[in-house]
């Protein structure tokens, strides 16, 4: 399966939160090696995620629309982050013990998140996360599909869609075209 991850960088952590001035940092280290070489994302439960994912599945994560409070950026000195796709990734499985779960912790936050299974992670709130790694991390580059391309690839309707889920083969086989031919990526 293929799958869009939304970053809502006004909730990554909690809401409204000031440690959410760390997003575009993150966002930008994700795929290096150290602390984001993987990441803990979150997963739909509406569009149950966590039953359908699989080690190796691909996917694109996007950004919807820049919700930080004006303070914030203007404070902290964060630039806002345009409406785009920032990067494709895929889901990684780890070794699972379940008399000895391993437990992420968030090098920002500090918050524990156990291991459920090998490939999602649940924390004290019942959230539930999958791991990815990202493999190819345009904002790093300051080479994102911007929100106009992403739309015409993708379609106005799943751009705009507001939560992570699976998308259609084809759309991420477009995703990938694009990248080949305006960003002279090879493709996946």
């Amino acid at each position: 399966m293929y799958w869009l991850l939304l970053c809502n960088p006004n909730k990554w952590f909690v809401e409204g939160d000031d440690l959410n001035r760390f997003v575009n940092k993150i966002l930008a280290l994700l795929g290096e090696k150290g602390d984001y070489e993987t990441e803990l994302w979150k997963l739909n439960k509406r569009m149950k995620m966590d039953e359908k994912i699989d080690d190796g599945d691909l996917g694109v994560i996007k950004v919807g629309r820049e919700t930080r409070r004006k303070k914030m950026i203007t404070f902290y000195n964060v630039p806002p982050l345009e409406s785009g796709i920032y990067g494709i990734f895929k889901f990684v499985s780890t070794s699972y013990d379940v008399n000895n779960p391993q437990i992420h912790t968030d090098p920002i936050s500090g918050e524990k998140i156990p291991q459920i299974s090998p490939l999602l992670w649940k924390n004290e709130i019942g959230e539930i996360f999958g791991k990815i790694k990202v493999i190819d991390n345009f904002f790093s580059k300051n080479k994102i599909i911007s929100k106009d391309e992403s739309i015409r690839i993708m379609g106005e309707t799943l751009f705009n869609y507001c939560g992570a889920r699976d998308i259609p083969e084809q759309t991420f086989k477009q995703i990938q075209e694009y990248l080949g031919i305006c960003l002279n990526k090879t493709i996946i």
